[in-house]
């Protein structure tokens, strides 16, 4: 069964209380660029990367980009709506530089015919930190 998830991102941003002093501590990703900011549901080169640019129908109407992110079902590569992003702006020790929030807009593909469960994992090479409450993202 495929089951898509539509992620409306138009602001994806880590957030925080300390003075900042260099832009690319505090991400905000809009997608309006034309890339889809480094995110992507796999390594680099696995062929297997379900993430796609959408140039219309994010959250600000007509000419809004968007990323959708889909996920196949099963239980293989891919199975399940899941994203990364390995890039400077989203690595490193985000708690010394202050920041203390993320926040994304997300929307589930209106056709779908359940609800979503959404949960954050922020993990290393060795270490993993998963929410134990999960989000839901009404169809």
């Amino acid at each position: 069964m495929k089951r898509v998830f539509t992620c409306v991102l138009f602001v994806l941003a880590v957030t925080g209380d300390a003075p900042v002093s260099c832009a690319a501590t505090l991400e905000l990703e809009d997608f309006q660029s034309g890339g889809t900011g480094g995110w992507s549901t796999g390594p680099s080169g696995t062929g297997l990367d379900l993430v796609q640019l959408l140039s219309d129908g994010g959250p600000n109407g007509a000419g809004d980009v968007y990323v959708e992110v889909t996920g196949l079902g099963g239980f293989s590569a891919g199975s399940v709506p899941a994203v990364l992003n390995n890039g400077a702006a989203w690595t490193g020790n985000l708690t010394s530089l202050g920041i203390n929030g993320l926040s994304l807009d997300l929307m589930n593909e209106p056709t779908s015919s359940r609800d979503l469960s959404l949960r954050l994992v922020l993990f290393n090479g060795s270490t993993q930190w998963t929410s134990t409450q999960a989000v839901t993202v009404p169809r």
